[in-house]
């Protein structure tokens, strides 16, 4: 049986590290809420492996909260489905390091596509240096 004496400790640890995320939330936190907020589209979430869990998660959570918003695997843009993505789109890539294959070549290779219909692409990667970054990282 879990004690309060547990339950404190894990809120603690939560709220902890909750409070170590302050240092994280600059400009370029800003411009990505202020897009997210500003989409006349839908948010599009690709993430691919545990990232793509996290993706459906977040795209999930923003549906239930009145945003548009829908999951796309990597993989599957790269086949076809990329066509789900319409003027005024804004698509959210979720990556660690935002230079995996797939996501890559969500980003990279569509990022044209992206662009001629309008689409913003956003990123959150662990890295501030990589292809796919408009916003996010350290």
């Amino acid at each position: 049986m879990i004690s309060i004496k547990e339950i404190k400790k894990v809120l603690s640890i939560q709220a902890t590290a909750i409070r170590s995320l302050e240092k994280y939330i600059g400009t370029s936190y800003e411009k990505a809420v202020e897009a997210i907020y500003r989409c006349k589209g839908k948010l599009v979430i690709t993430g691919i492996g545990k990232s793509g869990i996290v993706a459906q998660k977040i795209s999930a959570t923003f549906s239930s909260t009145g945003t548009p918003s829908i999951f796309l695997h990597p993989v599957e843009a790269m086949h076809g489905n990329i066509g789900i993505l319409h003027r005024n789109d804004l698509v959210l890539a979720i990556g660690k390091s935002g230079e995996s294959e797939p996501s890559s070549m969500l980003s990279c290779r569509n990022l044209s596509a992206c662009s001629s219909i309008s689409a913003t692409m956003l990123s959150i990667t662990d890295k501030s240096s990589t292809n796919t970054r408009v916003f996010g990282g350290r």
